[in-house]
């Protein structure tokens, strides 16, 4: 899956008070944002480093 987000994600920079408006929470130099989803029964989360590496991960709550 990290190769459809780095595709389309590929060259952008990220705007960091979007991102802190949005919910992202800043640790040291990333940006992270958790969020249920699915009726609480997956969680998504996202990570952008250094404002142009992005990941996002699915789990099964389960």
């Amino acid at each position: 899956m990290d190769y459809i987000s780095s595709d389309i994600f590929s060259g952008k920079i990220f705007e960091i008070d979007a991102l802190l408006k949005f919910g992202f929470e800043k640790k040291r130099s990333s940006f992270f944002l958790e969020e249920d989803i699915l009726g609480g029964r997956f969680c998504v989360r996202i990570k952008i480093s250094g404002g142009k590496t992005f990941h996002a991960a699915v789990y099964d709550k389960n």
